[in-house]
């Protein structure tokens, strides 16, 4: 089953289209973005929509493995190459045969390491540590970084010709808070899946929280907002997902901007009434786009909107009769 990539904006719609359209080729693909933006996700996605689908989906993660080990890794070697190499053992880019091999942060590979998979890139082939025999090799290649890959040519960390054999197709995965628009989304899908792994029913998100969750500006992307709507759908028990269940930083960032924004556009509007007044005034004025705002999201689903907003239905019903209806 291919990945799912949960989107609904323009920028991650254009990139969907140009994976699409490369996915089918064996062009060789670099994937740019922040971390936790979903290259992984993105990088199997391709694979999956490859005519090398069957073949196997090899991951390095080259910022995990040590330096000592990563040539080992990635080349294999021979029986006695080197202590505790007790038997023979292929290598991930040999083991990658028929299918796509994806480098994860590409530019934590020491020089040495790219001097010799430029090598392999080029003649298609690979010899194993300590042996002399050489190997052919079939894969595509994916890598990613989330680093400026231009500073680290810059610094003398990557080498630029293995950069021009690796970028001949690249793909930028935009931050979360470029595509706010699919925080909701994906939310949904986020819940559809702690459903099935709990057996338990997906939670209403109130409308704090989820007014929370979307002017917060999610450093760590989509990986930190599952991680956090996780967090509250435990916390939140058997009851809605509230703002008390979401963490401190984004409570405090969110309310800060929302009260900053608040007051800038309210106080035209104000000039001229009497404290009292004015407090009647913003209180009207919130309740009004509260309302709106749950209906819109629940698709008119007045009952759905009500445990939203933290009332009964009936009194949604008339604050939307009697109030909405003059708007």
């Amino acid at each position: 089953m291919a990945e799912e990539i949960i989107t609904e904006g323009k920028k991650m719609r254009a990139l969907m289209g140009l994976v699409e359209s490369v996915a089918p080729t064996d062009l060789v693909i670099m994937l740019s973005g922040e971390t936790g933006t979903g290259k992984g996700r993105l990088a199997r996605l391709i694979h999956e929509k490859s005519l090398r689908k069957a073949g196997p989906f090899v991951t390095i993660d080259c910022a995990s493995i040590p330096e000592t080990l990563i040539e080992s890794e990635l080349f294999g070697f021979e029986k006695g190459a080197f202590t505790g190499a007790t038997q023979s053992k292929i290598g991930k880019l040999e083991s990658a045969k028929g299918g796509t091999i994806f480098f994860d942060e590409i530019t934590n590979i020491s020089m040495s390491v790219q001097k010799k998979l430029l090598r392999t890139i080029e003649d298609r082939y690979v010899e194993h540590l300590g042996g002399t025999k050489p190997i052919p090799v079939d894969f595509r290649i994916i890598s990613a970084h989330n680093d400026s890959i231009e500073n680290a040519i810059e610094r003398g960390q990557f080498r630029k010709d293995l950069y021009h054999r690796m970028n001949q197709i690249n793909l930028t995965l935009p931050p979360l808070r470029d595509r706010r628009e699919d925080i909701i989304v994906l939310l949904e899908s986020f819940s559809k899946e702690l459903e099935e792994k709990t057996g338990r029913k997906t939670k209403a998100l109130s409308l704090g929280a989820q007014s929370l969750l979307e002017l917060y500006s999610w450093p760590g992307n989509v990986r930190e907002l599952k991680n956090t709507f996780t967090r509250a759908f435990l916390l939140a028990g058997e009851g809605p997902i509230l703002a008390k269940h979401l963490p401190n930083e984004i409570r405090h960032h969110a309310n800060g901007n929302k009260r900053a924004d608040c007051l800038q556009i309210s106080w035209d509007s104000l000039n001229g009434l009497s404290i009292k007044d004015a407090v009647r005034h913003v209180a009207a004025e919130v309740e009004t786009v509260l309302i709106k705002k749950a209906l819109q999201d629940t698709n008119g689903n007045k009952s759905v909107a009500a445990v939203k907003l933290g009332i009964d239905e009936k009194t949604l019903y008339n604050k939307t009769h009697y109030r909405l209806n003059k708007t």
